[in-house]
């Protein structure tokens, strides 16, 4: 009886095993004819509902604007055409930040700044008589001509330098290539009280007036010798030099200009007196 058992086990094994073989080539079979349908893997289904539809068109907007933000990331960048607007844009940029680093004594051979003034041994006269009370007045003058208020100040202009070189060869150039030039006027300011009055660079305010009324301030200008600085102030019976600074259009025809209001406490209106006086000055060169 074992002998047969054993033989109908192997004839069992045999037709399993032909069996099991069969159906994986089956399968095998079964799954190439499957690949190879068109389409069966890029196969797409849009969304049919409103809801899905909507959901699809919100992923692709903002798909789309995440290209753009990186296009224009890389471009501000400076990944954009030189000759386009953001390459000339950046050029520019780049031409300021080198003008900015050059040195203030950025000289050529042979340029040099323009020599301190010469006063030609100018004077003013200060022994003039100073009034209780002090009356509104509007003076002119001319160069070398002295001016003389209620109050004590004095000015003449003893003369006019223009095209000032300054320390610096580049701020000349640039002044220059926009047409303008700094003119240098040379002053004698005196002190005709006992007292100390301030003669700091905004205390004398004394401005250049073009022919269409229009004022210019002075240009703070240090490195000159007789330049005014803030904080200065002049002794009683004092006379000082002074060299000030007025950018202009090249070949422009002006004057000095001052004008002050003075406060009287003291002033008897009823008689006469002013009590917030006016002096003015125009010194014509």
């Amino acid at each position: 009886m074992k002998p047969e058992n054993q033989e109908n086990g192997k004839v069992v094994q045999s037709i399993d095993s032909r069996s099991i073989s069969t159906a994986e080539k089956l399968t095998k079979e079964k799954a190439m004819q499957i690949s190879d349908k068109p389409g069966r893997r890029l196969k797409f289904n849009p969304p049919k509902t409103r809801k899905g539809k909507a959901s699809f068109l919100a992923l692709s907007l903002g798909g789309f604007l995440i290209v753009a933000l990186v296009l224009v990331s890389l471009l501000a960048k400076g990944g954009g055409d030189p000759g386009s607007v953001i390459g000339a844009k950046k050029t520019t940029e780049d031409k300021s930040a080198t003008d900015r680093n050059l040195p203030d004594n950025n000289n050529s051979s042979g340029y040099l700044q323009s020599p301190p003034a010469n006063f030609n041994g100018s004077k003013l006269d200060l022994s003039f008589e100073l009034p209780r009370m002090m009356v509104s007045k509007q003076d002119t003058a001319s160069l070398k001509q002295q001016v003389s208020w209620q109050n004590g100040f004095a000015v003449m202009v003893v003369g006019v330098d223009r095209d000032y070189r300054p320390i610096s060869e580049f701020s000349h150039k640039r002044i220059a290539q926009s047409g303008d030039e700094l003119v240098r006027v040379n002053f004698l300011v005196g002190n005709a009280t006992l007292y100390n009055i301030p003669v700091g660079y905004d205390d004398l305010s004394l401005y250049a007036k073009l022919a269409d009324g229009t004022t210019v301030e002075s240009e703070r200008i240090d490195e000159d010798t007789y330049s005014t600085k803030n904080g200065q102030v002049l002794g009683g019976k004092q006379i000082r030099k002074v060299s000030m600074h007025y950018r202009l259009k090249r070949g422009s025809i002006f004057s000095i200009f001052r004008s002050k209001q003075f406060q009287q406490d003291e002033a008897e209106e009823d008689k006469g007196e002013e009590r917030n006086p006016t002096l003015s000055l125009t010194i014509n060169l």
